[in-house]
């Protein structure tokens, strides 16, 4: 009975080997990047501001718009001699700004430098979510890499534990010899343990960083370290490397660059707004007439709006 349970748990833990995800550092790193939830909302903050850069575009456009009213009033006598107490409205406006007071070239550029950090913000995100996953593959690594030096040094003190043996036997050495063999190798198979634990828990947080399903068992594939040598860096340069291409900087200095067009932009709302509108229709008391294109006519208007006093708003 004994014998065929553990042969049945040797099967086990073959098949479940077999059936193991093998995975590399590249494709961890790729899932990782892939399945990451603040990644997914940097992409889709892109998204969003490369939307806002197109509506700044579309503010210095011309619009085009039907208006269609109808008013009320107190009656009336008009040039004809009629009665007249309501009037319709039909009109297709054309509007143009001519002057903004620089809010539409802000706006575009204030949109332009936002899609610019969206980038820089999006690339620093991926950059920290590599770099969590090489981290986590990497102590898994070197976990495994310590439980084979570990199980074959336990391997050979069981060997020299039973030679040892032999020679108590033969008295030949004293008991302490073998005690003392004895505690070291209880407290290799408890170093063992631990690493085991500490794999498992270690394969438990990469899966969490790559997205993947905590049930599916994986096999790691050992990486190649292509770390430079202390004698090829050269500090000087990587700092001034460092310096003119850290993510974390070009954020800062683009938010500095965000926040002054920003102050131009709003300088910009003080002046004067200056905007062409092409009117096309007709006014009259009696909806059909207002509605008949042939009698439409056509209005010109240059407008100069400027708030002089909007209780401090602005």
């Amino acid at each position: 009975m004994k014998k065929s349970m553990t042969i049945g748990l040797i099967m086990f833990m073959i098949a479940a080997s077999a059936s193991a995800k093998e995975l590399t550092l590249e494709e961890a790193v790729e899932m990782g990047i892939k399945n990451n939830y603040q990644v997914k909302k940097d992409e889709k903050n892109l998204e969003n501001v490369k939307l806002q850069v197109k509506e700044a575009y579309k503010l210095g456009m011309p619009k085009l718009s039907y208006s269609g009213t109808f008013t009320r009033m107190e009656e009336y006598k008009n040039s004809s001699g009629n009665l007249v107490d309501s009037n319709y409205s039909n009109q297709i406006i054309l509007q143009q700004p001519l002057f903004a007071g620089g809010q539409v070239i802000t706006g575009i550029k204030v949109a332009s430098i936002g899609e610019e950090q969206s980038k820089y913000s999006l690339q620093n995100t991926k950059n920290s979510v590599r770099l969590e996953v090489i981290e986590a593959y990497g102590s898994i690594i070197k976990l495994q890499k310590n439980l084979e030096v570990t199980e074959r040094a336990l391997n050979e003190l069981n060997k020299n534990y039973e030679v040892m043996s032999e020679k108590y036997q033969l008295k030949m050495v004293t008991k302490n010899v073998l005690l003392e063999m004895e505690y070291s190798i209880s407290d290799l198979e408890s170093t063992i343990i631990q690493i085991k634990n500490g794999i498992e828990i270690s394969k438990i947080d990469l899966k969490n960083k790559i997205g993947m399903n905590q049930d599916e068992p994986i096999e790691l594939k050992e990486f190649q370290d292509n770390s430079p040598k202390a004698s090829e860096i050269n500090l000087s340069e990587d700092i001034a490397y460092a310096k003119e291409n850290n993510l974390n900087i070009k954020i800062v200095k683009i938010g500095t660059r965000l926040k002054e067009a920003s102050e131009v932009m709003d300088r910009a709302a003080l002046l004067p707004q200056v905007n062409f509108q092409f009117n096309y229709g007709k006014e009259d008391p009696e909806l059909s007439k207002s509605m008949d294109i042939g009698e439409w006519n056509w209005g010109a208007t240059v407008a100069v709006n400027y708030d002089i006093w909007y209780w401090g708003k602005n």
